[in-house]
């Protein structure tokens, strides 16, 4: 990822959709410098859409959403 002039070559921000409901929610507020980012405070059994989207210079992308909802899982502390 390259920074030129305090420039974010793109900051993903995220959004989810409970399977039973019709609004996506933003999941971050601040955008992203990483790929990667932790959805807190979830309810282990939910079953979740995700999509995210990149902001760059060359301005905002479309959503992409995964294909299938996401079972919420418990994951042990490392």
């Amino acid at each position: 990822m390259a920074e030129e002039a305090g420039a974010i070559s793109h900051a993903p921000a995220a959004s989810r959709l409970d399977a039973s409901a019709e609004d996506w929610k933003a999941v971050n507020e601040d955008l992203q410098k990483s790929c990667r980012y932790v959805i807190k405070n979830l309810t282990t059994g939910d079953r979740l859409k995700i999509r995210v989207v990149a902001l760059n210079a060359g301005g905002r992308s479309a959503p992409v959403a995964l294909p299938e909802a996401i079972l919420v899982k418990e994951v042990a502390a490392k």
